[in-house]
């Protein structure tokens, strides 16, 4: 895993409160990988919160569908790739370019 996918994980966890073990961050290889690990997380601690630049939302009460927006905000804003690249098959080196 090169270093823009570590910076990305890292600003995803600082995002939605969560932790994602190294062994694990090994293993997601897709966006959509990247989108159930956070999913994953959502319901075991009723107290993470993501931290939106409006106020921080509790992650418990987010559909699937509003923690996949939230990831691709966060994936196009700290990547810089286009939203319309973001999906959920997106490999992060081969698809999207990082390193």
């Amino acid at each position: 895993m090169g270093l823009d996918i570590v910076e990305l994980f890292l600003e995803v966890e600082k995002r939605f409160d969560i932790k994602i073990p190294d062994d694990e961050a090994d293993t997601l290889l897709t966006v959509g990988h990247l989108h159930r690990a956070i999913m994953a997380r959502r319901v075991p601690d009723a107290g993470r919160i993501l931290k939106l630049d409006d106020g921080p939302i509790p992650l418990r009460s987010m559909t699937p569908d509003e923690v996949w927006e939230a990831l691709v905000n966060v994936v196009e804003q700290e990547t810089g790739v286009k939203r319309a690249e973001i999906q959920p098959d997106a490999r992060w080196a081969q698809d999207l370019k990082l390193d």
